[in-house]
């Protein structure tokens, strides 16, 4: 009796919370909405941190582009006003609703079902002043080079300097990646440029060692271990702009060596048509990207810039009215206007956790990093099967790879037919500088090269390209314009600036996919693709090297020598 006797008693006073409401409603001429029943995107109510919603009586219910729905308490509230006033400077356009408390906590409640966002933001102050003068002094390595030399001959006390330096280098010269590499009795600073190691100078160990505990200290790691592998990240504001930087650490014979990842958005910022798809792929990717649903999958080894070409992929579609979710491991770059999630299996959100996650969501575009395991495969083929358009990554080394690779994970053959739209693979070749590329005359072995390349080229491309009605009698003759490197100071005497993909790939027709359902081989997949014009990378190469953006070296250097008509198994 006691038990019916409150519970009728909780029910009164929700029924006086929820016309309470309705009545302030009615005060201010808002909306009174019940949310007992209204569906809430918890990333949605993300919008405003937990804390400050709480703490202003209010909660983000709906989103639609810029415009958003508040639930509020009051709308008159001191707090409820000072949050509603910080949204309307992030660029948001709000309409009221009133609610009950009780509405509010159901809202709240949302907070415990968003999925985690990236965690790498570790924001340690730099002395960019410094960082910025380093920039006007440096002009390409040797100039790092005496820098570095000059600030190793000062005190100790110049570590913050030091490393302030070595960063700015690898800035200055668009570094990936900056490596310490502890030896006997000193320790080798080396950076990668465009792929290529380049060594800098050495750095005495009492310096390094400064430096190497200034560098855990920023990145959260534990300075006194030395004996394992250790992670851990920071960021350098500039001006407008974060930049973080990726630390591993890993003991080796002689002590901790150390490589920092620079995680510049300048050098990802790519549109669409600046990947290097010559006209032809460009053409088929606009259509395949917009499809609704159905799996694309690039494929290449580590660093061949997959996920920038994915990046940019789903910035190209990304729309108001569509809902775009990636899965990473890690996050590298962060996207406006995107939902990014990070695999964190020390909390327990793995790979196939996080997948299943998403897909509660309700997104239209997924972007899912490496598929490693059937489980995991098998939900992210389902979901490019009801209604979702997959992107993802995968190690093979080409295209026809791919499918082999997906059956030996255990999916069936006829599912992954199904799901495929497209396959690509891609390497990154460097890019002639063009204030000092130097045209030479081909010798009979480029041409050779050559010749042997455009012979399953379009030859209405070939044309276009070398600007000729023969194509294959210009290449004979030696009538095609070939570049070298030189080197400038605009390059930092490199000869080469900036890279570009060099592509190939394939898309699904009836044929592939009846030949991908019955479990084929690599050179089965290779010989139908290539059959129905598929170039590969060198191929797609040779036709940069014809348009005076790399050369035949450099192609090789990436992508080996010419392909035969068939590989082996």
């Amino acid at each position: 009796m006691i038990l019916d006797l409150e519970e009728k008693l909780k029910s009164i006073r929700r029924k006086e919370e929820e016309e309470e409401a309705r009545k302030k409603a009615q005060e201010f001429g808002l909306p009174y909405l019940n949310l007992s029943t209204y569906f809430i995107d918890p990333s949605v109510v993300s919008i405003v941190p937990e804390e400050e919603a709480k703490k202003g009586n209010l909660a983000v219910i709906k989103k639609e582009g810029k415009r958003i729905y508040v639930a509020v308490k009051d709308p008159l509230d001191k707090n409820t006003r000072e949050i509603l006033d910080k949204l309307k400077e992030q660029g948001y356009y709000y309409n009221l609703v009133v609610v009950s408390p009780k509405s509010l906590r159901k809202a709240w409640s949302k907070y415990q079902e968003i999925i985690p966002e990236a965690s790498f933001i570790r924001q340690i102050q730099i002395d960019t002043s410094s960082i910025f003068q380093f920039q006007a002094e440096i002009k390409n390595l040797n100039g790092l080079k005496e820098k570095i030399n000059e600030l190793q001959s000062q005190p100790i006390s110049y570590t913050s300097k030091m490393l302030e330096l070595i960063l700015t280098g690898g800035l200055q010269t668009l570094a990936s990646d900056i490596h310490f590499e502890r030896e006997k009795n000193r320790t080798l600073l080396r950076y990668r440029i465009d792929g290529i190691l380049y060594d800098v100078t050495y750095l005495s160990l009492e310096n390094y060692k400064m430096l190497l505990s200034r560098i855990k200290l920023i990145s959260g790691l534990l300075i006194n271990i030395t004996d394992v592998p250790q992670d851990g990240s920071f960021s350098i504001k500039l001006k407008d702009k974060f930049i973080d930087i990726r630390t591993s650490c890993i003991p080796g014979l002689y002590g901790e060596n150390i490589v920092l990842r620079i995680l510049n958005p300048d050098l990802i910022d790519l549109s669409f048509s600046e990947l290097g798809l010559e006209k032809d792929m460009l053409k088929t990717m606009e259509k395949e990207i917009r499809k609704p649903n159905g799996m694309i999958v690039n494929t290449g080894p580590t660093g061949c810039g997959k996920t920038t070409t994915l990046y940019a992929f789903i910035k190209e579609i990304n729309k108001p009215n569509i809902k775009i979710i990636t899965l990473e491991d890690p996050i590298e770059y962060r996207l406006e206007g995107i939902v990014q999630t990070e695999v964190n299996r020390e909390k327990g959100y793995t790979f196939l956790k996080g997948l299943r996650s998403i897909l509660r969501h309700d997104p239209d575009v997924m972007l899912i990093g490496e598929i490693r395991d059937k489980t995991s495969a098998e939900v992210a083929l389902h979901s490019a099967l009801t209604g979702h358009l997959l992107f993802t990554t995968l190690h093979t080394n080409d295209a026809a790879g791919a499918i082999p690779r997906y059956i030996e994970l255990g999916i069936k053959p006829n599912i992954l037919a199904s799901a495929l739209n497209v396959v690509m693979a891609q390497r990154l070749v460097r890019k002639l500088c063009p204030y000092c590329k130097e045209q030479i005359t081909p010798s009979s072995s480029q041409l050779e090269k050559i010749e042997n390349a455009i012979k399953n080229i379009d030859k209405q491309k070939l044309k276009l390209i070398l600007k000729t009605s023969n194509p294959v009698s210009a290449v004979k003759n030696g009538k095609i314009k070939l570049y070298k490197a030189k080197g400038c100071k605009k390059c930092s005497k490199i000869g080469y600036k900036g890279r570009i993909g060099i592509f190939e790939m394939f898309v699904k027709d009836e044929e592939i996919e009846k030949l991908i359902s019955q479990s084929p081989s690599h050179i089965q997949i290779f010989e139908l693709t290539r059959k129905k014009g598929m170039r590969t990378m060198y191929e797609d190469g040779i036709l940069k090297v014809l348009q005076g953006i790399t050369t035949i070296e450099e192609v090789e250097r990436v992508a080996g020598s010419q392909y035969p008509l068939t590989r082996r198994q």
